[in-house]
């Protein structure tokens, strides 16, 4: 289940063409990332996930 501001971040997203990425690291820190739809692939390589 989304929050509300997780939910109306990827309308957002989705209404700029790019998809929400995620990467955790260590310390639980999340990193978000606006990423092009072309370059999901190579975010993913980098280590981030689409929620």
């Amino acid at each position: 289940m989304l929050s509300h501001a997780e939910h109306m971040e990827k309308l957002q997203a989705r209404e700029q063409g790019k998809t929400v990425m995620y990467k955790q690291d260590a310390w639980g820190h999340i990193e978000t990332r606006f990423v092009r739809t072309q370059n999901v692939k190579a975010w993913e390589a980098k280590g981030f996930i689409v929620r």
